[in-house]
């Protein structure tokens, strides 16, 4: 596979700044680990990453691209002029956020090369699913206890069973959630993992692996996505006899699944009851942000171009990780320049089929866990940002 290293230094210090990048990403939340490791703090993290860059910077002449450099600044202008409206100091947090990523992802694209770290860091994530779906069938089979637990930032508590974290499990059923905090996340992770390896990297190795291990989750929101990933990437290309062949092993699958109703090894609770409507709520069973939702939305409307800021918002009834959180929390103004990085990618994909079907699907995506301030959000859309980038243009060089 042809990929594409940093500008700047050799293949062996190209990987070493590639491991360095990932372990920094690791010592972060969502990532599981420093729930129970002592690891460096975000301060810590984020005055290495600078003072990394900052030296690499000075050995060598670097010209920042363009768009990266108008996109961050125009994201810092943003946030500035909510932190002034709204009188928040907590929006630091997030220009410290923003400036960490810039120098995050120069050390990436110009030391180490955002293709090759996005191809280690795809299978990275395969691995870790294909893990989790062989835990889950393990501890299925064999009913085995976890190696240790510990608890989450929510104060849930959280199960490693020597190949996968958890949060979430019932009886000898568990729903993985990899390295990550809670299934969900694992879920939504796997997709921006799908996605990049399909626009830009397209290593065809891991995406069978991937699809299929991510299935365990059990995450109401990533069916929905994979559903419109076949759709939009596969569904159209296939014969006849291979839909009805995909048709015959779902049918088989979903009667096994029915088939385990209300026995030791209930699967369907899991599974297809969530897309099971509830007449209490007036709306899905797997859809447990309908009241939060509701809560945030009558928030939203009472200050909707600027929001209430975090500050507020935070210290208020939990009301987070439904479609109205970046609303309520920056009103409209904040949440346009957010996701600014991911509306250039709608627009990129006015004549690219490709990238308008995979940005929709982020976008989906965020209705239900929307953007968190902390590094890995910032990065991974970055890196969406990217893919969709060179995606573009190699379509334009074929062209």
């Amino acid at each position: 596979m042809d990929l594409e290293f940093g500008v700047y230094g050799n293949k062996l210090s190209r990987k070493v700044i590639c491991f360095t990048s990932m372990m920094i990403l690791f010592c972060t939340y969502p990532y599981v680990f420093n729930l129970f490791l002592p690891l460096p703090s975000i301060t810590i993290l984020m005055i290495v990453t600078i003072g990394l860059v900052c030296l690499l910077i000075g050995l060598y002449k670097i010209r920042i691209q363009k768009i990266f450099l108008s996109l961050i600044l125009i994201q810092i202008s943003a946030v500035i002029v909510s932190m002034i409206y709204t009188r928040d100091s907590e929006y630091v947090k997030q220009l410290l956020y923003i400036i960490w990523l810039f120098f995050f992802l120069v050390m990436l694209k110009y030391f180490a090369g955002l293709k090759f770290f996005l191809y280690i860091y795809n299978r990275i994530i395969t691995i870790i699913s294909v893990f989790g779906a062989f835990s889950f069938l393990i501890v299925l089979l064999t009913h085995i206890s976890p190696l240790f637990e510990y608890t989450n930032m929510d104060g849930r508590p959280g199960f490693f069973y020597y190949l996968t974290f958890t949060n979430t499990k019932y009886g000898s059923i568990i729903r993985y959630s990899g390295i990550f905090d809670e299934p969900g996340a694992m879920a939504s992770w796997g997709i921006f993992s799908l996605l990049t390896n399909k626009l830009w990297v397209k290593d065809r190795k891991i995406e069978p692996f991937l699809i299929v291990s991510l299935l365990f989750t059990f995450s109401m929101a990533y069916y929905i996505q994979l559903v419109l990933y076949l759709l939009f990437f596969y569904f159209y290309k296939l014969t006849i006899k291979r839909i009805l062949s995909v048709f015959f092993v779902g049918i088989v699958f979903l009667c096994l699944v029915f088939q385990s109703k209300d026995t030791d090894l209930d699967l369907y609770r899991i599974s297809l009851a969530r897309f099971e409507y509830d007449e209490y709520t007036g709306s899905l069973q797997g859809n447990n942000r309908k009241e939060l939702t509701e809560k945030t939305a009558a928030i939203f409307k009472k200050n909707p171009i600027f929001g209430i800021g975090p500050t507020a918002f935070y210290s208020m009834d939990y009301m987070a990780d439904n479609p109205f959180e970046v609303f309520a929390k920056d009103g409209i103004w904040g949440t346009f320049f957010l996701y600014l990085p991911l509306f250039y990618c709608l627009i990129l994909g006015r004549h690219h089929r490709d990238i308008l079907f995979a940005s929709f699907i982020v976008l989906l995506g965020y209705q239900q866990r929307p953007f968190h301030i902390n590094i890995l959000h910032y990065t991974m859309l970055y890196l969406f940002l990217f893919s969709t980038y060179y995606c573009y243009n190699q379509k334009n060089a074929v062209n």
